[in-house]
């Protein structure tokens, strides 16, 4: 039996989310509970779920839902029990009932060809079973506990990677924002783009000029990193701990991640990389109750190249963010920073955030918030 562990306890969304064939296990329901509609052509399969999730029983390849219902959609462990003709289909439905800039989270198995088609390319076994035993995590924390499950589907027919799905959804308009493999199974994520151009999602003025703020994609990854491991020499310089890795080829991965699950964007002032920031949607750990109780957004990292030091590139981007917080429909933008920088500190209260308190007495980071600020009203994203 195959066997791998799947990560769902950071997925975080800030609105409702398509789950795609979500009916038996229904893990995207259990992750993200009543922010979930699941759909699945199947209803013995939907009542099966123990969620709280909305069911629908629903064609994936010809969905009812109007043109761009939502922001998010995931498909857990289910384009695998489709035939490999209609999964084009399902993915160009799910790219038209997406909005601009909505993003496509999807986790399946890796089923090589030479297996799907049966042993040395011999398609007469039919009734062979391919499956994947997973251990699936949830709930962050020492305490948290692997959800176990088995997948299983027919061979005939079956065979993808994380390649043939990604240049599938790259023929429906999608562009790819990251993936994420081991040789069992693929975790890909995919946008949906803004418009004709594709990766903007806004523009706004600084002391040096319009700063064009763009969704960062997979093919952006050296210029966000260049940002973040500049940012951080500085921090370094500061007589500030960072932790070593993030000057090595991890840390390059680390962002690669980061572009894969977070709102992540770039700022760029005459065509040159000039801010980063990135969002997420929930920080329980951080916040405790209230980093999970879906009225924030939460301003994971934020940095700034050297040379556009003091022309106003952060707090640009600080404020967009929060303009982008909003759009989303959560009314306050949160932080944390390292309780041991007095001027950070200082930085961020001069920009109208309140003190909330250290994380824990024995932990440096120090919180803080404010209201989002309106959703823009000309239809731009942020």
């Amino acid at each position: 039996m195959i066997r791998d562990v799947v990560d769902l306890s950071q997925l975080t969304a800030p609105g409702l989310v398509l789950d795609v064939a979500g009916g038996g296990e229904g893990m995207i329901g259990r992750a993200l509970g009543r922010q979930v509609v699941s759909i699945d052509i199947s209803r013995p399969e939907l009542e099966e779920a123990s969620d709280e999730a909305l069911k629908l029983v629903m064609d994936a390849a010809d969905m009812s839902f109007l043109d761009s219902s939502f922001t998010d959609a995931t498909c857990f462990f289910g384009l695998m029990y489709m035939p490999t003709q209609l999964r084009p289909r399902v993915l160009a439905e799910i790219f038209r009932v997406l909005a601009p800039g909505g993003c496509l989270r999807i986790w399946d198995a890796e089923i090589p060809a030479a297996t799907a088609s049966g042993s040395h390319g011999d398609r007469d076994h039919g009734d062979d079973i391919f499956a994947i035993e997973l251990e699936v995590m949830i709930d962050a924390g020492e305490h948290a506990r692997p959800h176990r499950t088995t997948y299983g589907v027919g061979l005939r027919d079956k065979a993808q990677s994380c390649c043939s799905v990604a240049r599938s959804a790259v023929d429906c308009g999608f562009l790819a924002l990251g993936h994420g493999c081991s040789d069992r199974t693929f975790h890909l994520s995919l946008l949906k783009p803004y418009g004709n151009d594709r990766q903007l999602a806004g523009q706004i003025p600084t002391g040096v000029g319009p700063m064009r703020v763009v969704r960062a994609a997979a093919r952006d990854l050296q210029d966000a990193y260049g940002v973040l491991a500049d940012s951080c020499r500085r921090v370094v310089n500061r007589g500030r701990p960072v932790p070593h890795w993030l000057f090595t080829s991890e840390g390059v991965q680390h962002v690669a991640n980061k572009i894969r699950d977070c709102d992540y964007f770039i700022g760029y002032v005459d065509d040159s990389p000039a801010g980063v920031v990135w969002i997420k949607w929930a920080a329980a750990g951080c916040w405790g109750n209230s980093g999970s109780d879906r009225t924030a957004g939460y301003v994971h990292g934020l940095g700034v190249r050297q040379e556009w030091v003091g022309a106003g590139i952060g707090v640009a981007l600080l404020e967009w963010a929060s303009s982008y917080i909003g759009s989303r429909g959560r009314r306050i933008a949160r932080l944390e920073c390292d309780a041991g920088s007095s001027g950070l500190c200082a930085y961020y209260e001069s920009l109208g955030f309140v003190d909330r308190g250290l994380v824990s007495p024995d932990d440096q980071l120090r919180r803080y918030e404010r209201s989002a600020l309106p959703a823009p009203t000309d239809g731009s994203p942020g």
